[in-house]
């Protein structure tokens, strides 16, 4: 990638550029001359640069990172920026921990519009950010955020850290390299000493509001399709009292029953919170 044309395609990751071009108002004369390695002038790179949180010294020069990504080595200045941004906007923040690094991913994102040739653009505004993991309340600290958890193997968190996903990879439901969100996040297993089964203990936020499930990592018996019938009708009036009733696609749903069994409990034990948070866990 030693020129603009290169850095460009790299960053459009498979995306027609016409297409997307268009959606942004760029002209197509525009899109043909940085195509054929001409760079456009400071308002269209402004653009690219908010939509796609590119780094723009690398977009122009291959100098630096890719993606614009604040990387932290001490962890008290991680979450002194984490508090800043959890008072600046309500985002929604998306975690991933690396047990192996003892790391964590930090995405925040939240709606946003800027003006280009008079047209208004919609897009997403985010903040990624990366830093060592501490036994800190990062939900505590992030209070005023919608927090959720993703995953992403040893590979992707790599990349993550050097700055090479940008907006498009993470936040986009329409790419196929979007984040994925997960159930709850990993934490330090427990024995149980009547089984002997290794529970594992997890917590999946939503603002100001979690709730704990436990799992175990032996084998769930799946429910029956009257077990699943019966929690979809409960999952309906659950949706419903909470105000989520449009949001209960049939995706939503076949998600969230699956959350719902792999958290390891009996049909019977599941009460009208753990629906709740299983649906706020699993709507994106």
């Amino acid at each position: 990638m030693n020129d603009f044309s290169s850095r460009l395609q790299w960053m459009l990751a498979g995306r027609k550029a016409n297409p997307w071009a268009k959606k942004l108002g760029i002209s197509s004369g525009s899109v043909s001359r940085m195509l054929n390695n001409e760079p456009p002038g400071t308002e269209i790179l402004t653009l690219i640069m908010r939509t796609e949180h590119v780094n723009l010294s690398w977009l122009l020069g291959g100098h630096g990172m890719p993606f614009m990504l604040d990387i932290y080595t001490c962890a008290s200045e991680f979450e002194d920026m984490l508090s800043a941004h959890n008072q600046d906007a309500n985002y929604d923040a998306y975690l991933c921990d690396n047990p192996n690094t003892k790391q964590l991913a930090v995405i925040l994102s939240e709606p946003a519009t800027c003006t280009f040739k008079n047209k208004t653009i919609e897009y997403n505004h985010v903040e990624m950010l990366l830093g060592p993991r501490r036994n800190s309340d990062i939900e505590g600290i992030l209070n005023r955020c919608n927090v959720r958890y993703f995953s992403m193997d040893a590979l992707n968190f790599k990349a993550f850290s050097r700055g090479q996903f940008g907006t498009y990879k993470m936040i986009d439901d329409d790419n196929k390299y979007a984040l994925t969100l997960t159930p709850p996040r990993i934490q330090t297993p427990a024995l149980s000493a009547s089984s002997g089964h290794v529970l594992v203990k997890g917590r999946i936020g939503s603002g100001k509001s979690s709730q704990v499930f436990y799992a175990s990592t032996g084998k769930i018996k799946s429910y029956t399709s009257k077990e699943k019938g019966d929690l979809l009708h409960t999952l309906i009036d659950v949706a419903e009292s909470n105000n989520m009733k449009d949001k209960l696609d049939p995706e939503t749903k076949l998600r969230t029953l699956s959350f719902l069994e792999k958290s390891g409990k009996p049909p019977s034990e599941i009460t009208s919170d753990d629906i709740r948070y299983a649906l706020l866990a699993t709507m994106h």
